[in-house]
């Protein structure tokens, strides 16, 4: 493309490839516009100036599985692959609550070539049942530069299972009652219960549990 312009700055949309590198080349022309009989012209010498237009983010990000302490997930590569160069993603979860971030020594924030990834280790008791801001970012490095380029991030939140109740027992079988334990999960606050008669269809029941009952208290 060679384009003539007034202005100090120039934005060129059409036919750009994301993930390529150009050569862009600026100069300075000088026209004598007071002699209507030649057309004088004098190009000065270039300047030359490479740019690497970033990736496309990857899309269709997605939960694979998750426990008390892992979160996998998943994503589809970009909708436009570079030719040229590698294509990996960077990738980073963060918990969303001040408590759990305090007790997440070591860095999330990972570069695979993959397209799963799987957190795994993540906090034992405070960080189960816990939402996770988990982003991912596609990451170009062209074949003749060390230099690498990032594209936006896809973002999702994801959450790991909670504990279990414990100690589940029936107190009293003519009136069906039961007890048990809360969950050391502490965002647990609604526990399902659900009962079921041989080969009829189940019942579920949500209960609703106050936050300031003890662990060592049954319900």
């Amino acid at each position: 493309l060679n384009k003539t312009v007034q202005q100090t700055s120039f934005t060129l949309e059409d036919n750009i490839i994301s993930g390529t590198q150009y050569s862009v080349e600026l100069a300075t022309v000088c026209k004598d516009t007071t002699n209507t009989a030649k057309d004088l012209e004098t190009v000065s010498s270039p300047v030359t100036k490479t740019v690497v237009t970033p990736p496309l983010p990857p899309v269709n990000l997605r939960l694979e599985s998750v426990s008390e302490t892992s979160i996998k997930v998943k994503w589809d590569p970009p909708t436009h692959i570079p030719a040229q160069g590698k294509l990996t993603y960077g990738i980073n979860s963060i918990p969303q609550t001040p408590e759990v971030r305090r007790v997440m020594a070591d860095d999330r924030q990972k570069e695979v070539e993959s397209k799963a990834y799987q957190f795994s280790n993540l906090p034992e008791i405070v960080g189960t049942g816990e939402n996770y801001r988990v982003t991912v970012s596609s990451v170009f490095t062209p074949v003749t530069s060390g230099s690498s380029y990032m594209s936006d991030s896809v973002t999702e939140i994801f959450t790991t299972k909670p504990l279990p109740p414990e100690k589940l027992i029936v107190k009293d079988h003519n009136e069906r009652i039961f007890s048990w334990f809360k969950s050391q999960s502490p965002g647990v606050y609604h526990y399902k219960l659900k009962i079921k008669k041989d080969h009829d269809k189940a019942c579920d029941f949500i209960i609703n549990d106050p936050d300031n009952r003890s662990l060592d208290e049954a319900r």
